[in-house]
């Protein structure tokens, strides 16, 4: 059936149950599963905030570098139910947009399916799905397994 899924997570309830779905179609499919997290150095549609302004350029790198840190966290924790039940998995770990590096991760290792929750820890909802979902939704070449 699949043969490589792509787990996009944030470590929200959301994500952790997409990641619980993936578990199962891997199982039954034989699949090769990929867990990606992309950290947002900051969100495009957000004004100039107190968060911006405590960036300063010359943090910058530690800034992105605790990024990377939590994503990693992140990827480590929804591994974990895959381990758990013997099932290999690849960690990627990215800093940028995250539908757009979600849409072209999945391009670039062949993925046949992503699966990802509706709604992550942005906080932001948009009638029935989240913006990013609806984004990897609407651009993502393969096919998309949202779960509520």
């Amino acid at each position: 059936m699949y043969q490589k899924i792509l787990v996009a997570t944030d470590g929200s309830e959301y994500s952790m149950r997409a990641a619980d779905y993936a578990l199962t179609i891997a199982e039954k499919s034989k699949a090769e599963v990929m867990i990606i997290s992309v950290a947002q150095y900051l969100h495009e549609d957000v004004a100039y905030t107190e968060l911006a302004t405590a960036i300063k350029l010359k943090d910058s790198e530690k800034f992105i570098q605790r990024m990377r840190e939590q994503a990693a966290k992140i990827v480590s924790q929804t591994a974990r139910i895959f381990n758990e039940r013997n099932i290999p998995v690849q960690a990627i770990v990215e800093v940028g947009n995250p539908a757009d590096i979600i849409c072209q991760k999945a391009e670039d290792l062949g993925i046949d399916l992503i699966v990802m929750g509706t709604r992550g820890n942005s906080g932001v909802t948009r009638f029935m799905l989240g913006s990013v979902s609806s984004k990897v939704v609407t651009h993502a070449l393969c096919s998309v397994f949202v779960v509520r």
